[in-house]
Order: structure tokens, then C-alpha cells, then sequence
């Protein structure tokens, strides 16, 4: 399972830490956020893989943010 595979199980199972710690999940609350971020995520990394970079103003969505630490912490306690 990849690290954003591992993010979106958690923020599927926590939406709250989608929405209320993430800048994607404050600006999308929706039910299906989890399953957007994700696909999102995709495209984000196909473009990085292409060589494109993030630093476009509107590309702070996609940082690291420290959800991602938590969520990853989570992960290797519930889901292995």
C-alpha cells in the first residue's frame, strides 16, 4: 500500500482530520472528500514523476502537512 493509500484509509475512517487538518479537506467537506483527495493525490504525483514542481500558488494544497504524519502513525496501529 502506498503512503497516500495509507492516508485516505485513515481519512476515510477520520474525515475530521480530512477537514479540520488538511487545506484540501477545509475547502472540500464533502462525503466523498476522502475518495477525491485521492485522486487528486494521483494526478499530484504523476506530475511531480513528469518533472513539474510545486510551486504554484494554488500547490499548497498538496504539501506535506502534519495530518499526513498522523494519519501514517494511525495507519500502523489500526490497519496492519
Amino acid at each position: 500500500m502506498s503512503v497516500i493509500e495509507d492516508c485516505v484509509n485513515v481519512f476515510t475512517n477520520y474525515p475530521e482530520l480530512l477537514y479540520e487538518r488538511t487545506n484540501f479537506g477545509e475547502m472540500n467537506q464533502s462525503s466523498e472528500a476522502a475518495s477525491q483527495y485521492y485522486w487528486h493525490m494521483r494526478n499530484v504525483i504523476r506530475h511531480v514523476q513528469s518533472g513539474e514542481s510545486l510551486t504554484a500558488a494554488s500547490d499548497h494544497v498538496w504539501w506535506l502537512e502534519d495530518v499526513h504524519i498522523i494519519s501514517l502513525s494511525l495507519s500502523s496501529q489500526i490497519f496492519r
